[in-house]
Parts: C-alpha cells; sequence; structure tokens
C-alpha cells in the first residue's frame, strides 16, 4: 500500500480551490485529496464518516469504467474515421487521373469535367478528418481524467485502509477490561493508656538536705482527641 507524505501548502490558496468546487462532491474530494497526503487527509474522513468516503471511492470507480469504455469506443471510431479519410482522398485522386469521355447530342466524344466530383471526395475526406481531430482531443481529455481518477482512487484507497486499520486498534483498546477498582481502608488505633511510678532521690537545696521527700508518681496519658490525633499528656501524683 503507498501512503502518500504530507503536503505543505497555504491555507488560503486551498480555501480559495476548495471553494471553486463546493458545488460538486466529487469534483470537491478530488480537491481535497490532491491537497493532503494519507495522514493528513485522517481528519476528513474522521469528519465525513467512512460510509460517506467510501460512496466517493465507489464513483469514482464508476467513472473509472465509464471512462475507459468511451476511450475504447472512441479508438475504434477514430481508426473508422482515419480509414475514411484515406479513402476519400484515394478516390479523388484516382478520379482525377482518369479521363473519362462521353458523347454530346452530335454524337461527338467529349472530356467529363471531373473536378466537381473530386472536390466532393475531397470535402468528405476534409470533414472526416475533423473529425478524427475532434476525436484525438476528446480521447486526449478523457485520458487525462483518466490518470486523474486512478491517481484519486490509489490516495483515498490508501487513505481508507489507514483509517480502518487505526480504527480496528481504537476498537481493539476500547474493548479491554476496566483496571481492578482500588480500596482504601481505614484502620481506627485502639487508644492505650500507660502508667510510670518514678521515685525521686534526695534533693540538696541551699546546703540544707532534704532527706525526707515524699514519693511523686508520673503517669503518661495516650489518648486520641476528637479530631482524631493521638495525644500524649503527663500528670503527676504525690503520695503525703
Amino acid at each position: 500500500m503507498n501512503v502518500f507524505p504530507d503536503i505543505q501548502y497555504k491555507q488560503d490558496d486551498y480555501r480559495a480551490e476548495l471553494g471553486r468546487h463546493l458545488d460538486d462532491p466529487i469534483r470537491k474530494a478530488i480537491c481535497e485529496l490532491l491537497w493532503h497526503g494519507t495522514n493528513q487527509y485522517q481528519r476528513i474522513i474522521a469528519r465525513d464518516g467512512a460510509l460517506f468516503q467510501q460512496v466517493i471511492l465507489k464513483d469514482i470507480r464508476l467513472g473509472i469504467r465509464k471512462l475507459e469504455g468511451d476511450i475504447a469506443a472512441l479508438t475504434e471510431s477514430e481508426g473508422a474515421l482515419l480509414s475514411s479519410v484515406e479513402s476519400l482522398k484515394e478516390r479523388a485522386k484516382a478520379l482525377a487521373d482518369t479521363e473519362e469521355y462521353r458523347r454530346d447530342h452530335n454524337k461527338r466524344l467529349i472530356l467529363v469535367d471531373q473536378s466537381h466530383r473530386v472536390a466532393e471526395l475531397l470535402n468528405k475526406a476534409g470533414e472526416s478528418r475533423n473529425k478524427w481531430i475532434q476525436s484525438r482531443s476528446v480521447i486526449n481529455e478523457k485520458r487525462r481524467q483518466l490518470d486523474l481518477y486512478r491517481q484519486v482512487d490509489e490516495r483515498l484507497t490508501s487513505a481508507l485502509l489507514v483509517f480502518m486499520e487505526e480504527q480496528a486498534e481504537r476498537d481493539a483498546t476500547s474493548a479491554a477490561p476496566p483496571p481492578a477498582p482500588v480500596i482504601n481502608v481505614n484502620v481506627e488505633p485502639t487508644p492505650v493508656t500507660m502508667e510510670a511510678q518514678i521515685n525521686m532521690p534526695p534533693v540538696q537545696i541551699s546546703g540544707v538536705a532534704i532527706t525526707a521527700m515524699p514519693t511523686r508518681k508520673t503517669v503518661t496519658v495516650i489518648e486520641r482527641n476528637a479530631a482524631g490525633d493521638i495525644v500524649e499528656s503527663v500528670q503527676e501524683e504525690t503520695d503525703a
């Protein structure tokens, strides 16, 4: 499959050319195809739909078959016209080279003037040649149009094949199973209360020994507040 490269163009030039063909779907499609490469044309297929582009392709191929038939018929008639031209010229020459006599009312032999018959044959040969020239012109024009249609056929076929292949890949991707859901589980910790008893040693203050201090008990409490945060607090108790 031939993939046609992207084409760089001025947007204003393209819009002006496209505007000339908006009255005919086939000519409009041909214009768009000739101004875009295979990958560039994908957005036009997406815009119009692949089915619409397939209808255009069908019309193009019908046009190709019709042009091929017209060219074959014209070529055959062209050969007949050319043969007619040569035949008429030969008859005119033969008649001009032949002396024909007839008797007049006095029974005298006179040479028959064949110039008018020669001229008539040459005129017919000229008419046949003009038809042959016109036929050649029509054939050449149809051949140019046939070449254009074949080029458009190839470009549109390539673009549609790429579009369908990419569409198949998109469909395969969309048909894949979704990923497994992620489940988040929050576990609330159980509040824990811890108690600790610490015996303090005697303390010397200003040279005076304190030999008997009351026993101090320190309690550390760990719990969760209303916001859910863990809070640690220390409480002291004294034994009297």
